[in-house]
């Protein structure tokens, strides 16, 4: 097959075995970087020769990808970019783009019929989020179903994984329409929480890999490792069997041969016998990439606001330190109603605006109980500004900094401004041609050394090699955030050295934070290991 751009070795070896088996689904669970965008168009590319015309096509990613997937058909293909159509609800006809997305112009956009390759996310258009849950993707996606779909492409799959979700039943519900043929799933993280995400990713493939229930697909693959607690205190916890349940199971006494029609079952087996697994380190061969936790301290009036809100629930901003402390211990003993006296208190009544508000803290944002915003002044803007000021001492140094806090982002600017750095945004508050803008003004222009990113916005799909430099000023608990982030500077087409650099203050949430990325990373791929493989034998499986 001729292609436009070449791809990878193990890309042709993919290509080669579907191609080789015309294999209707697949999937592709491919870790960030390694350019599974390309392999699942070169295979749609493939299904075209076959039929002889462009399949009734859609795409369904995350919103901030959709233009991209859009570039990526002419890129790597060569499919008439007159046949795609980004279903986003903001570009018209003659390209205007508008600010806000509509529900009218994603009707239109859907029943175009001079289009076949239909580019989408399952997100709910803005003007309808007052609807009922249920109701919200009603007339838009009824549309979609109605299109007659015979090839099907979901990027970042793990966006699904829930079997109760709204989006995944009515994901499931087209995934059974029985002229769609070929799907495909596109994935670097199928695992973000246990190993029970892969069954609706699965079902989307085909029902019959893992079962169409849910309850049975748990109970074959999974034991409840607290099932013999009392029932008034137990709450369950599946994890896979694995060797340390059958030998439990032999301990009391059951049959080898019943024990081995279980391994039979296995869930990494099944798995891949109708996907693969590829790993950057395993098939690229990238510069190498550095890690480095820096803590940060606190400063004594902050450190002291930090713990008294992370001990009591509660806590003020002052003046002067000390001022206020009594006033309050004693308005709050007596009298609740006279808090309001206080100029400043932030309180939380929830363990999650408690988690919330104490990871704001630690980068010094202060937010009181009317949502207004205070910065207060931190060690780690300090350290942020120290590192920002030595690696863009060399002119070739580009740097991305990730936050998740909105008042952070001028923050950061200031201080680049402060050191006379080029920089630009990407984040939730931009449009999709601003953001675009941006990437590509990173990418391309030597006097914009720095990007102030969210993971949200500018993690996924997004390529970034331009930077050699990430530092993580603030960050949550996501790891499907945390790991599509890690892989915008170190993916395919990366020449240089790069080196991430996560700042966390002393003796906060963020270190635990922190912890529990690194440990869901590591039980994720725990899951998907198959850590008796090599790389030649990776490359034959695939």
């Amino acid at each position: 097959m001729d292609y436009k751009l070449k791809p990878w070795l193990f890309q042709q070896k993919i290509l080669d075995t579907v191609d080789a088996y015309d294999l209707d689904f697949y999937g592709l669970l491919l870790e960030m970087g390694t350019g599974k965008t390309k392999v699942a168009l070169e295979i749609l590319r493939q299904k075209c020769l076959r039929l002889g015309r462009v399949p009734k096509t859609l795409i369904i990613g995350p919103s901030a990808v959709q233009q991209n997937w859009a570039r990526e058909v002419e890129l790597h293909t060569y499919i008439d970019p007159a046949l795609v159509q980004v279903i986003d609800g903001c570009t018209k006809p003659n390209g205007k783009v508008l600010k806000n997305p509509t529900k009218k112009l994603k009707l239109e956009q859907v029943q175009n019929p001079d289009k076949e390759i239909f580019i989408t996310t399952i997100a709910t258009p803005k003007n309808t989020v007052k609807m009922k849950k249920s109701d919200r993707l009603t007339e838009v996606w009824g549309l979609i179903e109605q299109l007659g779909i015979e090839f099907l492409i979901i990027d970042e799959s793990h966006n699904f994984k829930s079997p109760t979700g709204t989006r995944t039943k009515a994901l499931h519900r087209l995934s059974d329409q029985p002229q769609l043929k070929y799907k495909f799933i596109l994935t670097g993280s199928p695992v973000l929480q246990d190993a029970l995400d892969l069954w609706s990713q699965m079902y989307i493939l085909n029902p019959e890999i893992l079962g169409r229930n849910f309850y049975d697909f748990r109970s074959q693959y999974f034991y409840d490792e607290n099932a013999g607690m009392p029932s008034h205190v137990h709450f369950p916890s599946w994890v896979p069997k694995d060797e340390d349940y059958f030998n439990k199971l032999r301990e009391i006494g059951v049959d080898e041969k019943e024990i081995d029609k279980m391994k039979l079952s296995n869930l990494n087996d099944t798995i891949y016998r109708h996907a693969c697994r590829v790993m950057k380190n395993d098939v690229l061969d990238l510069p190498p990439r550095t890690y480095q936790t820096l803590k940060v301290g606190m400063n004594k009036a902050h450190r002291k606001m930090y713990d008294e809100f992370r001990d009591n629930l509660v806590t003020i901003l002052e003046e002067k330190p000390g001022k206020l402390k009594k006033e309050l211990e004693r308005l709050l003993e007596n009298d609740l109603d006279l808090a309001e006296n206080i100029p400043d208190i932030m309180s939380a009544d929830l363990a999650i605006v408690k988690t919330l508000r104490l990871m704001q803290l630690a980068c010094g944002i202060f937010t009181n109980d009317d949502g207004d915003i205070t910065i207060v002044p931190c060690d780690k803007l300090k350290e942020l500004a120290s590192n920002i000021e030595t690696i863009t001492a060399n002119k070739d140094n580009k740097i991305i900094i990730w936050t998740i806090f909105t008042p952070t982002y001028k923050q950061i600017s200031e201080v680049c401004d402060e050191y006379k750095v080029g920089h630009v945004f990407l984040n939730g508050l931009q449009n999709k041609e601003e953001k675009q803008a941006a990437i590509d003004a990173f990418q391309n222009d030597p006097e914009v050394r720095i990007m102030i990113a969210n993971p949200s916005a500018g993690g996924t799909g997004v390529n970034l090699t331009a930077a050699n430099y990430e530092i993580d000023y603030s960050f949550g608990f996501k790891l499907g955030d945390w790991l599509q982030k890690d892989a915008r500077a170190n993916r395919g087409g990366q020449t240089r050295n790069t080196h991430s650099i996560s700042l966390v203050t002393e003796e906060t949430i963020e270190e635990k934070c922190l912890a529990r990325l690194q440990e869901k990373a590591k039980h994720a791929e725990d899951i998907l290991a198959r850590k008796d493989f090599k790389r030649d034998e990776i490359l034959g499986m695939i």
